[in-house]
């Protein structure tokens, strides 16, 4: 079948920022602090045939919120914006916003009735702009303006920690239904293990990384081995990784690992927030090495990654490009960068 050569502009964790306006001194140099500088998130944002949001378009679901972030995804230049809520988008879990549920810290939370109705409206209204929210998990296809068909499974669904919206207990866990040959899987959460380690790493405040992805998930991801797996939820653990999966790997098993189902000598991590800049004001400025790298990436808007370059040509085996798309880093600033992929998609039939 014929394919065809599709551009997707990935982000994921805005949390009702607006991009940035760029301007020729905000240009990065080495005296900039690499730390909070915006880098990506900036005005105009890439164009592409397709954008897709991972969750998270606010931090306290208020309607101002849902406003600057809908309106950003209006103005994409994409035909196409797909986007899902994440756990912070409590207005849009209905079961969550219409339950009088304890905050866990002595009070009722106050869920106003209009938050969930004007962003449902926004969101309504934004379909004359191409965008479509997905608050329902599931499998989705879509035809796009360039003439090729995207498969995507969508979830907003990530592991219980706090008082959110779109969570499961870790007890029971949560079927991910992803089917096999899905171009894409798109989840608010991370699986576990890839690309997922919450926190940082200092002794002297008795602080330590810990992995906040779902097991569960991982386990759907290793079962489909979807051509990308793109997430948010975790900021710290922005990047991108190509997993080669094992071709002894049981599809059957009810639980597996990553150290079951991933060839870590034939993977590779593309890049990691901590190999192109400080992740804590504690961190060694940034090299020179670094800075030049985070200019270029700044000036094209994103990373960009041609999904069948990175894979190589002439293999057979299977694998799957995960991409931690958050935009929100240090200090809750807009600090990180989108992706810009490339991959080749069916032709519509």
């Amino acid at each position: 079948m014929a394919r065809i050569k599709t551009r997707i502009l990935i982000l994921s964790d805005t949390h009702g920022h607006s991009p940035v306006p760029t301007r020729a001194e905000d240009d990065l140099s080495l005296t900039s602090d690499f730390c909070l500088a915006t880098t990506g998130y900036r005005e105009p944002l890439p164009s592409a045939d397709v954008a897709l949001h991972c969750g998270d378009l606010t931090t306290r679901t208020t309607p101002w919120e849902f406003r600057r972030t809908v309106a950003m995804l209006r103005s994409l230049r994409a035909s196409l914006k797909i986007v899902i809520p994440g756990n912070h988008d409590r207005a849009l879990d209905e079961a969550f916003w219409t339950s009088t549920q304890d905050s866990g810290n002595g009070y009722v939370m106050t869920k106003d009735p209009e938050y969930r109705t004007e962003a449902l409206e926004l969101l309504e209204e934004a379909k004359k702009d191409g965008v479509v929210y997905i608050g329902k998990e599931g499998e989705y296809s879509f035809p796009l303006a360039n003439g090729a068909v995207l498969r995507i499974y969508a979830s907003p669904w990530t592991p219980e920690y706090g008082t959110w919206g779109f969570q499961y207990s870790p007890e029971t866990g949560h079927d991910f239904h992803i089917p096999a040959g899905i171009d894409i899987a798109m989840t608010h959460g991370p699986p576990r293990d890839v690309l997922d380690l919450a926190g940082f790493n200092l002794p002297q405040y008795n602080m330590q990384q810990e992995h906040a992805g779902c097991p569960d998930l991982f386990t759907a991801v290793a079962r489909a081995r979807p051509r990308i797996h793109c997430f948010g939820h975790i900021h710290e653990a922005w990047g991108a990784y190509l997993a080669r999966w094992r071709a002894d790997t049981k599809s059957t098993e009810k639980h597996t690992t990553v150290e079951k189902a991933i060839d870590a000598v034939a993977s590779r991590s593309i890049v990691r927030l901590q190999d192109i800049k400080p992740m804590t004001v504690l961190d060694p400025p940034a090299t020179e090495e670094q800075a030049k790298q985070l200019m270029e990436w700044s000036r094209q808007m994103g990373v960009h990654i041609n999904l069948e370059e990175a894979r190589g040509e002439g293999h057979e085996v299977e694998d799957t490009l995960f991409l931690n798309a958050a935009i929100e880093g240090h200090r809750q600033k807009p600090s990180q960068l989108p992706f810009i992929i490339d991959m080749l998609l069916d032709k519509t039939t």
